[in-house]
């Protein structure tokens, strides 16, 4: 089994610094969010000196899609062209990295007032240039459900996933990260989404907790039975869904 975190969860630090923490606590996987790589404010960095760390620290690597003022469905033409655009280049990234993974997001209707048919055919449309875009550049893509409890999103459960691989044409399951409502009491591990896992064969008691996160404070935190975070990464907060 192997174990992964997100760079999120260091998104203060530049990202080769937050990957050599990823690696000193012992993790298998780095989750990059693509947004910590692009933004240099908070030390972005490009895809040579990434792959080159993650060479060095001996990490593999999943690449999460952009998240900042991101909609593939947003009923304004220009905001879903742009989050369209801004997820093929997450898929050239990840190719160029040589990540394992490129995690997507659906989308979500910006109220409940939107009707819900257009924003399904949003939903499809967008997806299918995606995923089509993925397959072309032979980068593996997963769907990630998020904020299931919220009435705006549209993909929340099994049913939801289900109807759209169907219009999606996918056949064959696809797993996916994240609030997999098969996990422990509906909600997923943390410590496991980096890596695409939500079956924990041994969770310490807070990962059963209904909550969305287990949460991180200063010092260790739980990673197997034999995979404690070093204390000197110094976490200073935060969490991993």
């Amino acid at each position: 089994m192997l174990f992964g975190a997100s760079t999120m969860t260091f998104y203060r630090r530049p990202l080769p610094r937050a990957l050599e923490a990823i690696a000193s606590c012992g993790f298998d996987y780095a989750e990059i969010w693509v947004d910590h790589a692009w933004d240099a404010s908070c030390g972005g960095a490009d895809a040579e000196s990434i792959r080159a760390v993650l060479q060095r620290c001996g990490l593999r690597a999943t690449v999460h899609c952009p998240i900042l003022d991101i909609n593939i469905t947003s009923a304004n033409r220009g905001i879903r062209a742009e989050s369209i655009r801004q997820n093929l280049l997450a898929i050239d990234f990840t190719k160029s990295i040589g990540a394992d993974l490129f995690v997507l997001h659906p989308g979500s209707r910006f109220s409940v007032r939107e009707s819900v048919s257009d924003h399904w055919d949003y939903q499809i449309e967008a997806l299918i240039k995606i995923l089509a875009y993925a397959r072309q550049r032979q980068v593996v893509a997963a769907l990630e459900n998020m904020d299931s409890a919220q009435e705006t999103v549209s993909i929340q459960d099994r049913g939801d996933f289900k109807r759209l691989f169907a219009a999606l044409g996918i056949k064959k399951r696809a797993d996916h990260t994240g609030h997999d409502p098969s996990a422990h009491n509906g909600k997923s591990c943390g410590l496991y989404r980096g890596v695409g896992r939500t079956d924990c064969p041994s969770p310490p008691k807070r990962c059963q907790r209904t909550t969305d996160a287990s949460a991180l404070g200063r010092g260790q935190t739980w990673a197997g039975t034999d995979r404690p975070c070093s204390q000197n990464v110094n976490y200073q907060g935060g969490c991993v869904r």
